[in-house]
Order: structure tokens, then sequence, then C-alpha cells
């Protein structure tokens, strides 16, 4: 499974955050959304979430609708991991 780390805008109202979240749901290849930490006492954190996409669908595309959401600051694919054996 494929990641997009994304951080909505400041002062992004939580029914407003919601919104967003259904409509990135709503996009083909997407397999689930989740804040990293709704309740953080830190504010950056708080609007962090991350938005998991299966293995055949097109990364780009998902993370460039993603950041044209009006809620949405920026969209970002991590670097790659790979386990060293």
């Amino acid at each position: 499974m494929k990641a997009i780390n994304f951080s909505f805008r400041e002062k992004t109202a939580p029914d407003a955050q919601q919104i967003a979240i259904d409509a990135i749901k709503a996009v083909p290849g997407v397999r689930g959304v989740a804040h990293v930490k709704a309740d953080s006492k830190d504010a950056a954190v708080a609007r962090m979430a991350t938005v998991y996409i299966a293995d055949d669908a097109n990364l780009e595309d998902v993370r460039s609708r993603v950041e044209a959401l009006e809620q949405v600051e920026r969209a970002s694919v991590p670097a790659e991991r790979r386990l060293i054996q």
C-alpha cells in the first residue's frame, strides 16, 4: 500500500476537514484517510493526515487531487524506505 501525507490549512474547521476527507475517500484507488493525531495539543500535528492508496493507483494523480482541495495546504509523497538485511 502507498501513502500520501497532507496538512489542512490553518483555521480549517473540523466540519470542513471532514468534507475534504469524504472527498478524498471518493477518489479512485484511495483505501482510507486518517488524521495523524487529531487530538494533539500541537496545532500543526492536529492538521496532519495520511491517505492510504492501493498499490495499483496512480500516486501522482491522487496527490494532485488532494492538494487541489481548498482545505489542504500541501500534500506530498513520503520518501520510500527499504528494509536493509
